[in-house]
């Protein structure tokens, strides 16, 4: 191949990429954007100082699915804590989903009164006078499972156990909160989430043999 050749090759716009009505301008398949890892530092200050995340995920799935979801954190270093008292550390993991027009946060003011109930997914870690973050066998924490909040005021037993939830759009970040008082100078987390469908019915697994193409490369589908 001619050398101006291989440079409009180069120049040429990446072929989109699609998913069911799903179009995406890079030629990555859509689920790239459906679950990542970021690490959090959050430093010493009034009670309930945190951090929050960039965005973990970002699903627009074009018609409503059922999700499956894998949330995970740990905490990977901080400074030690000479409080003279142990150290409370959360981890608060919030969904934004939404169905055509409409939306709902799980998202909370982080305040003081709502500290401990505040989050889709909490992690919480104790660490002790003179213990350093992450220096336990306890700092790594996942679930694919939350409980709700109660649905009745008057009766704290009314959650329910959520393990697949129903969206077309999601969004997904993460807060890093040191509760305590008088908290360890300087905490740092790891925070992941993933997401997929419950059941992932792909149109072209139903294509012509020879027409057949797995638009995010996969294999199978038999």
């Amino acid at each position: 191949m001619r050398r101006r050749d291989l440079l409009a090759l180069a120049l040429a716009a990446p072929p989109a990429v699609t998913c069911g009505d799903d179009v995406m301008p890079f030629p990555l398949a859509p689920w790239h954007m459906w679950g990542s890892s970021q690490r959090m530092r959050a430093v010493g200050g009034p009670p309930n100082r945190g951090v929050g995340s960039g965005q973990l995920a970002k699903i627009n799935y074009k018609r409503p699915e059922t999700w499956s979801f894998w949330l995970g954190a740990k905490l990977v270093g901080g400074d030690v804590n000479t409080t003279g008292a142990d150290s409370i550390i959360r981890v608060l993991i919030d969904i934004q989903i939404g169905v055509g027009r409409s939306v709902w946060m799980t998202q909370q003011q982080q305040i003081a009164t709502s500290i401990a109930t505040a989050g889709f997914c909490r992690f919480e870690w104790t660490v002790p006078n003179g213990g350093i973050p992450g220096n336990s066998l306890t700092n790594v924490k996942y679930t694919s499972a939350v409980r709700s909040p109660p649905t009745l005021d008057s009766d704290p037993t009314t959650t329910d156990l959520i393990r697949t939830f129903c969206a077309q759009d999601i969004q997904c970040v993460a807060s890093l909160i040191m509760v305590t008082g008088s908290p360890v100078a300087a905490v740092e987390a790891e925070v992941h989430a993933y997401f997929a469908p419950h059941t992932h019915i792909r149109p072209d697994w139903f294509q012509e043999a020879d027409a057949a193409a797995f638009l995010g490369k996969e294999t199978g589908g038999t």
